[in-house]
């Protein structure tokens, strides 16, 4: 990433966060590096921001339908496919409940609620532990677009896939001449070497408990 790149991303997390009570007086539109949730996604952006000097738009506004028990995004061209989870429409106080089935989130989390105003994005940060986010990730990186998740959960359904832009999971983030690189750090993992990856049936927020995979040496 250079200083010229354009990052678009979620606000929830990144500008304020309900569940942490963290920020709450923050406008979803207003994004201030001293001001990120130092946390997931708001520290990446933060960090990818202070390293290169791109630019931070979070995406707001986000209008959600509801088709038969769940909540779904749109798309670019306004088609509704991409599942959002309950809780992130539903238990928001800056969500404007126009009827039972039609909703405008404001605090938006996760690839799904953001990817219909994202494709002129040169990286979008954002939540991916739901197939709903990660179905958003395919189909913003199948458009060009880079998308990094440092909440990755999903990650492992897209194995296989090829896309025109690159999608990177919890990857860590480091200086270099040019800006910043995500990820660029491999390791080698031994065949013999114990892996222990952990998941769990729960609804959010227990499944980001276990959403990580973790290996042991």
């Amino acid at each position: 990433m250079k200083k010229d790149s354009k990052i678009k991303t979620q606000t929830d997390g990144v500008i304020r966060d309900w569940l942490q009570a963290f920020n709450i007086k923050s406008a979803p539109r207003a994004f201030s590096e001293k001001d990120a949730a130092p946390w997931h996604e708001g520290k990446k952006a933060k960090e990818l921001a202070d390293l290169t000097g791109a630019k931070v738009f979070p995406v707001w506004g986000t209008r959600a339908k509801k088709i038969g028990e769940s909540w779904y995004a749109p798309d670019a061209d306004g088609i509704y496919r991409f599942e959002i989870s309950e809780d992130k429409v539903e238990h928001f106080p800056t969500t404007i409940v126009i009827d039972d089935r039609t909703a405008i989130i404001n605090d938006t989390h996760g690839i799904s609620a953001i990817a219909w105003n994202s494709l002129d994005a040169d990286v979008v940060i954002g939540c991916g532990d739901h197939k709903g986010k990660i179905e958003a990730a395919y189909y913003l990186a199948d458009s060009g677009v880079n998308v990094y998740v440092p909440t990755d959960r999903f990650l492992n359904t897209l194995i296989g896939t090829h896309t025109k832009g690159a999608i990177i999971g919890s990857a860590p983030v480091k200086k270099t001449a040019e800006g910043a690189v995500i990820g660029d750090q491999p390791i080698a993992i031994d065949i013999n070497e114990p892996i222990v990856v952990s998941t769990t049936k729960g609804h959010y927020p227990l499944q980001e408990t276990c959403q990580n995979l973790c290996v042991s040496g």
